[in-house]
């Protein structure tokens, strides 16, 4: 199940409404290295089956979906602070969608543009019913 768009457009319009990181680019596409930063590189990782959301015809009704973020930051005293920063108006947007945070660490940065690096993976399931949500078709979400 792709829900990638419908995630990446409420994570988009949370950090649009944000004063501090209202410019933000986020990107989902790993074809494209960042050339701002500060920057998000998120993403649905994986979807896989919930064994127990079939219906009898074996329909299914559910899929674990899992989601990852890398938050990027060239600051020069504080970019372990920016990217812990931008972390926490995601893991409020993506807990507030029902997505429970699995981990999120520090990672050491290769190239010499960046100084920090920060990552962390989500996990919910989406149901295979959906709403309208305004003009756009939403899944259900549940914390797992």
């Amino acid at each position: 199940m792709d829900i990638e768009n419908e995630i990446i457009t409420v994570v988009m319009k949370a950090f649009k409404e944000n004063k501090d990181f209202k410019d933000i680019p986020i990107i989902s596409d790993s074809d494209i290295t960042p050339t701002t930063f500060p920057c998000i590189y998120f993403y649905q990782a994986d979807s896989y089956d919930s064994s127990d959301k079939h219906t009898a015809s074996r329909e299914e009704k559910g899929n674990i979906v899992l989601f990852e973020a890398f938050v990027y930051s060239n600051t020069a005293n504080k970019a372990k602070s920016e990217c812990k920063n931008i972390f926490k108006v995601l893991n409020d947007v993506m807990r507030i969608e029902g997505f429970h945070k699995m981990t999120e660490t520090p990672l050491t940065p290769q190239a010499n543009t960046v100084k920090a690096i920060r990552f962390a993976r989500y996990k919910a399931e989406a149901s295979a019913d959906t709403y309208m949500d305004g003009k756009q078709k939403r899944h259900y979400i549940y914390y797992v």
